[in-house]
């Protein structure tokens, strides 16, 4: 059996990332690693990453949505499918 690919959790708030991490895993996927900011792209580029789940409503010095723009225009990471996502509640 190959290797099961990690899900690569990024948010900057603690409840959320184990909120994420409690969802089941998908057959290829396994379960979680969660980061913040800067530490996912370096935990992407290592490899063995199958899915990026993000928030893309971070504070300014993780921005989140600088993030998939990076990792699209990287060899190593372009491959990689990006799910962004967000906590926060619209105005409405």
């Amino acid at each position: 059996m190959a290797d099961r690919l990690r899900i690569l959790l990024v948010d900057d708030h603690e409840d959320t990332l184990l909120a994420l991490q409690a969802a089941p895993d998908t057959p290829r996927l396994s379960g979680g690693t969660r980061y913040r900011g800067a530490r996912a792209l370096k935990a992407a580029l290592k490899g063995g990453v199958g899915l990026i789940v993000m928030d893309v409503r971070m504070p300014p010095a993780q921005q989140g949505w600088k993030w998939p723009a990076i990792w699209v225009r990287l060899d190593q990471t372009r491959h990689i499918p990006i799910i962004l996502v967000t906590g926060v509640r619209s105005g409405r």
